[in-house]
Formats: C-alpha cells, structure tokens, sequence
C-alpha cells in the first residue's frame, strides 16, 4: 500500500512555500474554499451540474477498468493518482467499485483535502497535498503510477506556461505503459456552444473567473499516444449533446417563456438522456485517453 515519504514530503513542503506564489494563486484558493464551505462532500462540489458529474465518473470509472484488464492481474493491484482530488468524491467512488487497486489524492487546496482526508479515512487511500505545477511536491507519493486522473484541474491554472510545465509534470509521474485521462475544458468547444448560442439570439457563455480554457492543441507535444476510448464507453465529446440541450436549447426555450433557469432540470435530463450522447462538438469540457510511450 501506498504511504507518503514523511520526511521527503515535508521537505517538498516547505520548498512550495518558500516560492513566491503566482498572481492567480489567491482567486483560486478564494474560489475553492467557498466551494468546500458550500459543498462540503456532496458529489456536486467543483461541478453543480449532476449529468456532467455523472457522466464524467462513468468514463474515469470504465477507463480505470479497462485499464485494469488491459494490464491483467497483478500483485497489489493498479496505482491509481487522482491528480486535484477535490472532496475526495471521485476516489471514493473508485475505491467503492475497485478496492483491489491503490489509490493516491493529491489536493492542494487545504479545505478540500480536509474534506477529502474525511471521506476517505475508512480506506487505505493516500490524500495528501500538492502543486501539480511543482513536481518536487507531487513526488513524495511511492511509486510511478499506472493510471492518472485529472479531473478539471489544468483550466484552474490560469498561466498557459504553467499549465505545460503541470501537464510535463503530470506525465512524468506514470510509469511508461501507464495511461491517463484528462478532463478539461478547451477554448474551441466554447466557442463552438457560444457560435449556436448565438443563432438563438443567446449571451456567450464566459469562462468562469478562475478558469484558463485550453487550446485544441494542448495535448500535441506531450509526448503521450491517444487511446481508442471508445472501448471504455465514452468518447472524447460524450458530454456533446448535453451541452446542447442543456446550454442552447434549454435557455432559449425558457428566454421564449420568459421563465428562469433551473439547474439540473427535468428538461435537461430527459433530453439528455434521450438522445444519443456526443453528436456534433458543442462541449468545451472533452475527455482525453492516452498512454505513455515506453520511451
């Protein structure tokens, strides 16, 4: 089982923070701790949008089966790092459906953490604190791992060289052969939803304050192979048709009716779960399998 490396961990620590934080630092803290005080557990914090939260776990839960079978059977099953655990909500999930694995949380806002250290107290799960942009403080957990989880975590960090020296660091803790899946939301997807927006005389739909979209590119140079994620039940725009419903014709059937929005509506779900998933490529939050090449 995975235990931190007290002393290293420490030292890691105290070389974080020493270094002067980047500007962004304080809207991101301001915006998660409001989260946690807000949300606590519950499965809607960081997303309050139950079909993306839903369908999000889905495809990191198939992905890490999959991933499972891919690799066979092996003492002590996978390690699995969820890479900005949050509230612990998507661990625990995990650990609920494949306790055979070992799992590490890395979480740098305190308040999640705290969260997430409660969630998960009764399990052999490792939460422990981290800057992704850092590697000397995401390195203390034992061991490279088999399958990375980032869950929408690059798009909190609002610098692009920052987000690449994450994303470098990211990769460099799984093991070659080990895979990973990426959760995050891309610039062209939102201009794409707002381009139909707008079609029905809609307001663009801004990034939130403390998010940083991606380019369509992002990914291209990291050194990673895209893996077929069709055999895992999801594809990389699975939440597609969500997005449509959800954000375009749903808001301007109530703009007609002079009604408000309602979140998580009955609308929005029998839509949703009507029609098939992923047409066209109207959600800027995509999913992206890859595996690390062996050299």
């Amino acid at each position: 089982m995975l235990k931190p490396k007290g002393k290293r961990q420490q030292k890691a620590k105290h070389r974080a923070e020493s270094r002067p934080k980047p500007h962004y630092d304080a809207v991101i803290r301001a915006h998660y701790d409001e989260v946690a005080e807000e949300c606590g557990a519950l499965p809607q914090s960081t997303m309050a949008d139950d079909i993306i939260r839903g369908k999000e776990t889905e495809a990191i839960l198939g992905f890490v089966a999959g991933m499972a079978a891919t690799r066979g059977q092996r003492n002590g099953g996978l390690v699995v790092v969820d890479a900005g655990c949050g509230n612990g909500y998507t661990l625990r999930r995990l650990v609920e459906r494949f306790p055979e694995h070992q799992y590490v949380g890395i979480e740098q806002n305190d308040k999640l953490r705290s969260i997430a250290g409660k969630v998960l107290k009764n399990t052999a799960v490792h939460v422990m604190a981290g800057d992704i942009r850092d590697l000397s403080s995401i390195s203390a957990a034992s061991g490279p791992a088999d399958v990375l989880i980032c869950q929408r975590v690059l798009i909190n960090i609002m610098d692009v060289g920052h987000q690449k020296r994450a994303l470098s660091n990211l990769v460099e803790m799984v093991r070659p052969g080990g895979a990973l899946i990426f959760i995050e939301t891309f610039q062209w997807g939102l201009d794409n939803l707002n381009a139909a927006r707008a079609e029905l005389s809609l307001q663009p739909i801004p990034p939130p304050v403390h998010n940083l979209p991606l380019p369509q590119e992002f990914f291209n140079d990291a050194g990673l192979i895209g893996i077929d994620s069709g055999k895992f039940g999801f594809s990389e725009n699975s939440l597609s048709t969500h997005y449509f419903v959800s954000r375009v014709l749903y808001p301007a059937l109530l703009k007609a009716l002079g009604t408000a929005l309602k979140r998580n509506a009955h609308f929005i779900r029998f839509l949703s779960e009507a029609l098939p998933e992923g047409v066209g490529d109207y959600t800027p939050l995509r999913i992206k399998a890859f595996a690390k090449g062996l050299q």
